[in-house]
This record gives C-alpha cells, sequence and structure tokens, in this order.
C-alpha cells in the first residue's frame, strides 16, 4: 500500500503470512502471478489443501479473486480497445508486457 501511496502505482504481489505459509507449504517470499493461468492453478492446490479455502480464508481469497479480475480487466481492455478509448484508458492503466498490471491513481 505504500508504493501504491507513493508513486500511485504497485504490482500485484500475494505476500502471505507465516500461518499461510506453513499451511499451504509456500515459500517466504511474495508470489507475482504472470498469468491468469498461474493464478488459477495456485487457487486449485489451495482449494485441494483446505476444501473451506473461502470460508476459512476470507481476506486472502479476496484478494486472489481481485487478481484475476485485473488480469481481465486487461484482457478485455485489449480485445475491445480503440483508438480513442485507449488514450482515455491508459492515462488510469498501463499494462506491461510481463502480464503484471500497474494502477496509476
Amino acid at each position: 500500500m505504500k508504493q501504491l501511496k507513493n508513486e500511485g502505482k504497485a504490482e500485484l504481489n500475494f505476500i502471505p503470512d507465516s500461518k499461510f505459509i506453513n499451511k499451504f507449504e509456500l515459500d517466504n517470499k511474495p508470489i507475482r502471478f504472470q498469468s491468469h493461468q498461474q493464478l488459477d492453478r495456485l487457487m486449485k492446490e489451495f482449494h485441494k489443501i483446505d476444501k473451506n479455502f473461502k470460508l476459512n480464508h476470507p481476506e486472502e481469497y479476496s484478494l486472489l479473486k481481485s487478481f484475476g479480475k485485473k488480469f481481465n480487466l486487461k484482457k478485455n481492455f485489449l480485445k475491445h480497445s480503440t483508438h480513442r478509448s485507449s488514450i482515455l484508458v491508459k492515462k488510469k492503466f498501463q499494462f506491461q508486457k510481463t502480464n503484471s498490471i500497474i494502477i496509476n491513481l
């Protein structure tokens, strides 16, 4: 949030707490998604370990779902953009080739 506040943009990184890391046997480092498919695979793994992932980890679930929405936004933007609308939207959203999304406020 500091980066978003100070710079007006931020990467979409998932940084779980130590309990979450231990439960799901993750590395102790931020997870940065390069594609929607990577996000989907990780969500499936979480659901395999915890059938009630959505209920037991509502904050993590909501955050990861919002990442999926951002990937969909990028996909739809690139699919349906016209020159005029892309000029207006690019002032608000800056897309990079890495499939990460930077939101400029």
